[in-house]
This record gives structure tokens, C-alpha cells and sequence, in this order.
């Protein structure tokens, strides 16, 4: 269940990528603390440091995310991380008396407007980004390549495919429990724009 890493991910076969995630953004805090003294430092340059921040840590954070599949709470997980980590770095310091959950909405506010200004990518959609390019890069590959017999078996037009079949015809999964595939989120961007598939 623990995994073990292989070319910088923590790979498991169970948990889908829950580990690989915790693993990122335990290596991201690392890599945040390590440029602390430059990314702290008050009266700098705000924008260089965010810069700063964008390509070491967003770097670190969401190392070979185009693979993931992330749940709700992990993509939760990934625009904290990044919230926190930007309040510290671009937000306003806290007012006396300030009720304290007042200060994190308005230090967040204002750490992200700075960090948009800057032209820093946020982490959730940068990670949608990175998985629709590489999914563009995987079919442009030749039909014989393993990374694009993955990505078609059992795709979105072979579901279609096999619901239009009769129930008794349909291949059975071992469970009643909702599948959900790596191609999923992009199937859902592509309806969204009226396309038939990614």
C-alpha cells in the first residue's frame, strides 16, 4: 500500500494516485521551505518571487501530473496547498482583533489576485493543462506505441459502443462501484464544448 517511487513518483496499485499527490505536496512544502529565505524575505521584489515560486515549487508539486485522476478532495488538496503557500509569500499580515478565519479569506483573496497579476499558474488548472496536452501528445503517436494502446482500450467510444449493445452482451466488470478513467475528465470538457470526443 506504501508503494515505492520510480522515476521521481511514488507508484501504487492501490488508493489510485492518493499517495503520488501526498508525495507531491510533501516534496512541494520541502522545496518551499528550502527557498524560504528568498521567498520570505520582506521589502523584495514580489513579482520575482513569485516567479521564483511558479518554477520551483509549481514545478515540484505537479511533476508528472498529466497521469494523474484526481478525486474532489485531491484537487481540494492541491488549491490549498498552493493558498497557503501564497499567503505566506504574497499576503497581507494580520490586523489586531482580526477574527482569524476573516484574515485567511481575505489574505487568500489577495494573495491569489497578486499571484494572477504576476502570471503565475494555479495548480489545478495547470494540472487540467498539462493532462490535455499530454492526451494530445499520446495520439499523435503511432497506433503501435503502449501509451496510446493505453489511453484507447476501453475508451469513451468503446463504452458507447458496448452500451448500445443488448445487457446479456455486455461485458461485465467485476463491481457495481462507478469506474473512473483517466480519459474522463477530458470526455467532460469535450461535451462541454459540443465536441462527440476529446
Amino acid at each position: 500500500t506504501e508503494g515505492f517511487e520510480i522515476l521521481g513518483t511514488q507508484f501504487t496499485l492501490q488508493g489510485r494516485c492518493s499517495v503520488e499527490v501526498k508525495s507531491r505536496m510533501s516534496a512541494a512544502w520541502g522545496k518551499f521551505y528550502s527557498l524560504w529565505p528568498l521567498l520570505g524575505k520582506r521589502g523584495g521584489n514580489l513579482s520575482k518571487k513569485l516567479r521564483l515560486f511558479d518554477t520551483c515549487v509549481t514545478q515540484t508539486a505537479l511533476w508528472c501530473s498529466e497521469s494523474w485522476l484526481l478525486t474532489q478532495t485531491e484537487k481540494r488538496l492541491l488549491k490549498t496547498t498552493q493558498n497557503s503557500m501564497l499567503r505566506r509569500i504574497a499576503g497581507p499580515r494580520r490586523r489586531p482583533e482580526e477574527p482569524w478565519v476573516d484574515w485567511i479569506k481575505r489574505s487568500t483573496r489577495k494573495a491569489v489576485a497578486r499571484a494572477k497579476e504576476a502570471g503565475i499558474r494555479l495548480w489545478q488548472i495547470a494540472y487540467l493543462r498539462s493532462k490535455w496536452c499530454w492526451a494530445g501528445h499520446e495520439l499523435r503517436m503511432g497506433p503501435e506505441r503502449i501509451a496510446r494502446r493505453a489511453v484507447e482500450w476501453r475508451d469513451s467510444r468503446w463504452q458507447k459502443t458496448e452500451y448500445s449493445l443488448p445487457p446479456a452482451l455486455r461485458i461485465r466488470r467485476p463491481g457495481r462501484k462507478r469506474w473512473f478513467r483517466w480519459e474522463d475528465e477530458l470526455q467532460k470538457y469535450a461535451e462541454h464544448c459540443g465536441w462527440d470526443a476529446w
